[in-house]
């Protein structure tokens, strides 16, 4: 982020977190676990530089909107390297050429897999658990910790909250 000149931005929507606290079925705190913001050393549950996804993707499109093309709304079917540029189908029928194509389609990634080869190992290992993101309204009130919050329920089960400011 220095290097690039966002350090500030980043900075203003870094995560606020105090820390992670795990709890139990009665709300009592059995581990915390402070946030470094030092830079330097271990660094704990919270980063000192920790951001939420669509912060940090807002804020690279905004500071490079001008200088980079971007194509939404397809999917990449083929691309090609020829030294340094890429040929690139899309699903939509056009045909394209770039410097960089950054394939942002997730863990189980069709760009990835393309990239790596039919036959290359999966990254990806099945440990038994099931998980789901989503955004929940709950702003912090004067006085209360800005924590993250671990539960770890019977049964494989947990839930695991976090806040953002835009929550």
């Amino acid at each position: 982020m220095r290097r690039m000149g966002l350090e500030e931005v980043f900075r203003v929507k870094s995560v606020r977190e105090q820390g992670l606290e795990i709890v139990d079925t009665y709300d009592k705190r059995w581990a915390y676990f402070p946030a470094n913001r030092s830079g330097r050393g271990l660094q704990g549950f919270t980063a000192d530089f920790e951001i939420m996804r669509k912060d940090l993707c807002e804020i690279l499109h905004e500071s490079t909107k001008n200088r980079v093309r971007y194509t939404f709304g397809t999917t990449v079917e083929s691309f090609t390297q020829h030294g340094d540029v890429v040929d690139v189908t899309f699903s939509d029928g056009r045909m394209d050429q770039f410097d960089l194509v950054v394939g942002a389609d997730g863990q189980a990634s069709r760009t990835r897999k393309a990239m790596l080869g039919a036959n290359a190992e999966d990254p990806t290992r099945y440990l038994g658990a099931y998980i789901a993101y989503f955004t929940v309204p709950q702003p912090v009130e004067k006085g209360q910790d800005y924590n993250a919050r671990f539960y770890l329920a019977t049964g494989k089960r947990l839930i695991f909250t976090r806040r953002n400011e835009d929550s």
